[in-house]
């Protein structure tokens, strides 16, 4: 368990209402160390058996993801957080969780950028907007484009040029924005379960492919595997390997 401040951050953020049992008595006792992890493990263990029954959301992944994470497990808390995403990759309060979790790794700082670890910050706009907000906009889109239309070849108003203009780009946006994410569809994630160097082949002998180790909780995207090894591919776009009892997979729906 790290520092109180994040502690307490979390606590304020969580609703009372979706704390189970375990996890309040692990917030009662956390003057006492050892047995707050002892309920919170058991809170996570709940809410891991309650995950995979299907009854699944944003509001329990969350609640998995604290529960994990002040448990003293932060690989689970990462992966209760991607295995969530998978399923609503849109949402923000999942992203800020995300991002907080992030702030408590501490990432090697290469000199070579194609070496960076650190993830990329909060996702743009458009990577938030889920397909029902695209769709609403491409219709707000199509009205002033419609609306601009029938302007434009009758009474000819000022508004008519400007409301065809904006129509226009508003939905050539929402095309621009719907093509982007399903390019962009997350791929196999890998979190690591302990420090663990990035090797140039999949093997002992292969030389490292960076001086620092990989901290316990960095996020690979995977490439491939072979021989009891991932590929793995960094935020700054290097590939190498580790093993895989090294990583666990971070996003399965």
């Amino acid at each position: 368990m790290t520092g109180l401040p994040l502690l307490v951050t979390f606590l304020l953020a969580t609703p009372s209402a979706d704390l189970t049992d375990s996890f309040r008595r692990g917030v009662e006792q956390r003057g006492n160390q050892a047995e707050a992890r002892k309920q919170f493990r058991e809170a996570a263990k709940q809410c891991d058996d309650t995950w995979r029954t299907g009854t699944q959301s944003v509001e329990l992944a969350i609640l998995r993801s604290r529960s994990h994470y002040l448990a003293g497990n932060l690989p689970s808390a990462l992966t209760s957080l991607h295995e969530a995403m998978a399923l609503a990759p849109t949402d923000y309060q999942l992203h800020r969780e995300l991002a907080a979790l992030r702030e408590t790794i501490r990432y090697p700082e290469p000199v070579d950028p194609r070496l960076r670890v650190r993830p990329d910050s909060l996702p743009r706009f458009w990577q938030l907007l889920s397909p029902w907000e695209l769709f609403g906009l491409a219709a707000v889109g199509a009205v002033l484009v419609l609306l601009g239309l029938v302007g434009w070849f009758t009474t000819r108003p000022r508004w008519a040029f400007r409301g065809l203009l904006v129509g226009l780009l508003v939905f050539l946006a929402c095309g621009w924005f719907s093509l982007r994410i399903a390019i962009l569809r997350p791929d196999p994630v890998v979190i690591l379960t302990r420090d663990t160097m990035l090797r140039t082949g999949n093997g002992d002998l292969y030389p490292p492919r960076m001086f620092d180790t990989l901290p316990r909780g960095t996020e690979l995207r995977e490439l491939a595997r072979r021989g009891g090894w991932i590929q793995v591919e960094l935020t700054g776009g290097a590939a190498g390997w580790i093993p895989e009892v090294d990583g666990a997979s971070g996003n399965k729906p």
